[in-house]
């Protein structure tokens, strides 16, 4: 218990670097991510990509 309560700090204070150092190395990736944001714009998208799936099958069907 004395050597727990001893190693505690240190080790509390090496998981607070490991996570800030996560934090550091993800950060950038916020900039390059792609992907809609907007839920409104999104939808878009995807209503977008049905119809031209649908338009590719009809095409399809008819050959």
């Amino acid at each position: 218990m004395k050597k727990a309560s001893q190693d505690g700090p240190g080790q509390w204070r090496t998981w607070w670097y490991v996570c800030l150092g996560g934090q550091i190395v993800f950060l950038p990736f916020i900039f390059v991510m792609s992907g809609r944001w907007s839920p409104w714009r999104a939808r878009e998208d995807a209503e977008a990509h049905r119809r031209a799936a649908d338009e590719e099958l009809a095409a399809l069907a008819r050959d």
